[in-house]
């Protein structure tokens, strides 16, 4: 399968849906970042979403390939990208990734894609995951998958961060 080179950006991957990014192609990049944590010597990785509508068939694609790898994944869901890292870094897993396409216009998406301790896949990281896929390198493997909601423990541990000198007193308007 030929994939476009340009989606494989400085931080991400990511292009125009259904022309560069598709199901078949997230599953290949699943399967690239799934064979570089797997080199790194991980097992575990947290996969979630945005909530476009393009994006939950396209996590499902790159959760198979991660998971054909012999990662597990646990699933986080609809996040935010913040809570991604927290997820990841909290939980102490190998690795993380989620569809989103960010502040792109509708007709994109893409993968934000990082390693333990929420560090970013450096840009030839990312570069290098084109390589393994032009190259057919893949581990193999059978992961499993869970799911697991890490908002409580998101909003938890931003409460316990802040202190206020002074309670607050809040307006809200509606309309």
């Amino acid at each position: 399968m030929d994939v476009n080179p340009f989606i494989f950006r400085a931080y991400d991957v990511r292009g125009k849906v259904g022309i560069d990014i598709t199901p078949e192609v997230f599953e290949l990049v699943g399967r690239a970042y799934g064979t570089l944590v797997r080199r790194n010597r991980g097992r575990r990785v947290a996969l979630g979403m945005d909530n476009r509508v393009t994006s939950p068939p396209l996590k499902e694609a790159f959760g198979q390939g991660v998971l054909s790898t012999g990662l597990d994944v646990v699933d986080i869901g609809v996040n935010t990208t913040p809570l991604l890292y927290f997820a990841t870094a909290h939980w102490k897993l190998d690795g993380g990734a989620t569809v989103t396409g960010s502040h792109n216009p509708v007709s994109d998406n893409g993968v934000k894609m990082i390693h333990a301790g929420a560090a970013p896949l450096t840009e030839d990281e990312i570069q290098g995951l084109l390589d393994t896929i032009r190259a057919g390198d893949f581990e193999r493997g059978e992961g499993t998958r869970t799911a697991r909601d890490p908002r409580e423990e998101y909003f938890g541990a931003i409460t316990k961060s802040v202190t206020l000198a002074r309670p607050l007193k809040v307006v809200v308007d509606a309309g």
